[in-house]
């Protein structure tokens, strides 16, 4: 969620502009105000496959002046979506966008949404990517005891260049004029699915890091890594985290993959792992990270609580002394995606202090 461009961690904050009734994401900007509401993944589409999305969705009252209600698959700078003003003739028109860039490349004006957009209904395009496949618009309501899906446009470059990606988030976004109050957008379920069988083609990388862990009996960040913020339209999963060797035989240790907003760690000196080649993976590491939140959001160098969305784990635990001493280990395959903007931290624990580690991080990408 971003409120006139700036990213909110709801898991940290509590903003007065967003809350998530019983089915639906309310978002209302304050006056003069925008907020964006994104899926956090992108996701995956596959060339030569049309891929449909939907939306649900309704404002609380008409817009009027500038007010400005879009929905559609878009990243801030390509997609294409509905674009729905004050300035429109009335609630049930809205014009059919396409950007490539941050550059409008494409508009059809005053579509005939059948309904107003103050009433709860369904959006569907229907498209492929790469200027091949014509944008199939869809409306869908109930009426009369009947379900009505009319096509309300379809729009095509024609044989100009659309949008730059394929693979774009599930987009909401509502902005008030400066004099508006009031205005609530009601965001509900959105998808995207390919139509049609697709086979995937995802190629597994690994990367190794050693660190030593300083403390005993807190978390703390010991390796980071991201996707190169110039390639974030390639989808990467964190598969597993294996921690293979400690110094410490006697230790108990643990460590987890957590993912973070970029501006809650000092994470720094990014550059590709020596196992991969920049030619063939999206992944960077960082040289340097000292700082991460807790679960109060606050950034920290320790914390006994880390807060964050944890991708992968990975444990190993003694018992025993000497030629007795057993070591059990523990992890598992998670596959959670790296989220665009978001950095890949491994916290690690330890219950002595000084403990060298060597783990292995592996990653999936749709490269």
């Amino acid at each position: 969620m971003f409120i006139d461009g700036t990213r909110q961690l709801l898991q940290y904050t509590d903003p007065s502009q967003y809350n998530h009734a019983s089915d639906v994401h309310e978002i209302s900007p304050a006056s003069g105000e925008e907020v964006v509401f994104l899926s956090s993944e992108r996701p995956r589409y596959t060339v030569q496959y049309e891929l449909a999305a939907t939306w649900a969705f309704s404002v609380n009252q008409a817009l009027e002046g500038d007010d400005t209600l879009k929905v559609g698959l878009y990243d801030g700078t390509d997609g294409w979506y509905l674009e729905h003003r004050g300035d429109h003739p009335d609630s049930q028109t809205g014009d059919i966008v396409t950007e490539r860039g941050g550059s409008v490349v494409n508009r059809v004006e005053d579509v005939d949404l059948h309904i107003p957009v103050t009433e709860f209904a369904r959006l569907k395009v229907q498209t492929g990517w790469y200027n091949i496949t014509r944008q199939v618009w869809e409306r869908s309501f109930s009426e009369d005891g009947e379900q009505n899906n009319p096509v309300i446009t379809k729009t095509d470059m024609g044989g100009d260049r659309g949008p730059e990606t394929g693979n774009l988030n599930l987009y909401f976004s509502i902005e008030a004029d400066a004099s508006t109050t009031g205005l609530t957008l009601n965001a509900g379920s959105a998808a995207q699915v390919n139509l049609g069988t697709t086979v995937p083609f995802l190629r597994q990388k690994t990367q190794s890091f050693e660190a030593t862990i300083a403390n005993a009996d807190t978390w703390e960040p010991i390796y980071a890594f991201r996707v190169d913020p110039d390639r974030e339209i390639v989808n990467v999963q964190v598969v597993n985290l294996d921690i293979v060797d400690v110094s410490d035989t006697g230790a108990d240790v643990k460590a987890m993959v957590m993912s973070f907003d970029q501006s809650k760690t000092d994470a720094s000196g990014y550059g590709t792992p020596a196992e991969h080649s920049a030619k063939n993976s999206v992944i960077e590491e960082a040289s340097s990270v000292s700082t991460f939140p807790d679960s109060t959001g606050t950034e920290v160098s320790t914390a006994s609580n880390p807060g964050g969305y944890q991708l992968a784990y990975s444990s190993v635990y003694s018992s025993g002394a000497g030629a007795n001493t057993v070591t059990r280990t523990g992890s598992r395959t998670r596959k959670r995606p790296l989220f665009n903007g978001d950095i890949g931290v491994v916290l690690a624990y330890s219950d002595t202090a000084s403990v060298d580690v060597t783990a292995e991080v592996v990653t999936e990408q749709d490269w």
